[in-house]
């Protein structure tokens, strides 16, 4: 049923959490959003192996000029701290920072949604790249870059988690009479 399970090796899925972290780029991927919007996704780990997936939008037809060059901006600053050695095209330019120590940080943003399995409403987390720097330079991580759950939006997580949990209780008002006076 499982061949080879006496040698077979188990990585790592540990992720990166709020911080400021020393990693190195492993990998990356160009792709789109459902919507069209091309966006670079680069897998980095730290020493001890837990990743971190770092996302940056491109540009697209519907994108804003001023958006178009505060992403291109964005990217670059990354791509420079990250050490990467040429800018002619995305991936040559993530390719010649591969392997290479830089450090980042990264803050918690909280959102909600409906659990795929479940349809319970879920309050989630995410990781956000905000800024690198390369090793050695001096970064900060304050608990107030982190993002909770607050406002409208945590109003409208608990009226969606209250009324799913009403239409699911389950409970029906009995129709069998009962012996008690009340």
């Amino acid at each position: 049923m499982f061949p080879n399970l006496k040698t077979a090796e188990v990585s790592s899925n540990t992720m990166l959490g709020a911080g400021v972290h020393t990693v190195k780029a492993k990998s990356f991927e160009e792709k789109t959003t459902a919507k069209g919007l091309p966006y670079v996704e680069i897998i980095c780990e730290d020493s001890s192996g837990a990743k971190t997936y770092l996302k940056f939008n491109g540009v697209d037809g519907n994108t804003s000029e001023a958006a178009a060059k505060v992403r291109t901006e964005i990217f670059k600053k990354f791509l420079t701290t990250a050490g990467a050695t040429t800018f002619d095209t995305v991936p040559t330019s993530v390719k010649s920072m591969l392997n290479k120590p830089f450090q980042i940080v990264l803050t918690e943003r909280e959102y909600w949604m409906n659990d795929k399995d479940t349809g319970v409403p879920t309050v989630r987390k995410a990781f956000d790249y905000k800024t690198s720097a390369p090793v050695g330079n001096p970064l900060t991580f304050n608990e107030s870059m982190n993002k909770p759950l607050v406002g409208e939006d945590l109003v409208s997580f608990q009226e969606a988690y209250n009324a799913h949990m009403l239409a699911n209780s389950g409970t029906k008002e009995s129709t069998v009479k009962s012996d008690l006076p009340f």
